[in-house]
């Protein structure tokens, strides 16, 4: 399971996380390439090292370095040569990675786990700023401010 670190209301697989990574990918950007479905598919290739928090890859670069090799070493074993992206495909499906984030901590706001919730999206809106001169980012942002709307309705106050 992912956030195997934390104490969640919910509880999600990679295979959830991806599909909706898919999803979103999909509904900001429009239709998928077969490279990028295939990445996005694959681009969480934790079989061998577990889910390796967010949090703790951001604070130690070394960690990440390490937990990228081990899921690139598995995505070759399971057979993935990964195609070569753009730039700008490479952070879309980075954005729509971080807007799932986004929405697992909204759920697990509206659930009642404020303390992780609140976490959860605070850090990925900081990540998500690293991408803001993207000019396509307008759409990163009106789906963040889409997912913020469904607490909104959920207290009955008008966005």
């Amino acid at each position: 399971f992912r956030y195997h670190t934390r104490r969640t209301v919910q509880q999600q697989t990679v295979a959830d996380h991806t599909y909706h990574v898919l999803r979103i990918y999909a509904q900001v950007f429009g239709a998928l390439t077969t490279d990028i479905a295939l990445h996005i598919l694959y681009h969480d290739a934790e079989h061998v090292s577990g889910d390796i928090p967010f949090s703790a890859k951001a604070a130690d670069h070394g960690l990440k370095v390490a937990a990228d090799y081990i899921e690139d070493e598995t995505r070759k074993h399971l057979g993935w040569h990964q195609g070569v992206l753009s730039e700008e495909e490479a952070d879309k499906i980075k954005c729509a990675d971080l807007l799932e984030m986004y929405e697992f901590g909204t759920r697990e706001c509206m659930l009642g786990n404020f303390l992780l919730g609140h976490s959860i999206r605070k850090n990925v809106r900081g990540a998500l700023n690293a991408y803001s001169l993207r000019p396509w980012f307008h759409r990163v942002d009106e789906h963040e401010q889409e997912v913020d709307s469904w607490i909104l309705a959920l207290i009955h106050v008008a966005p």
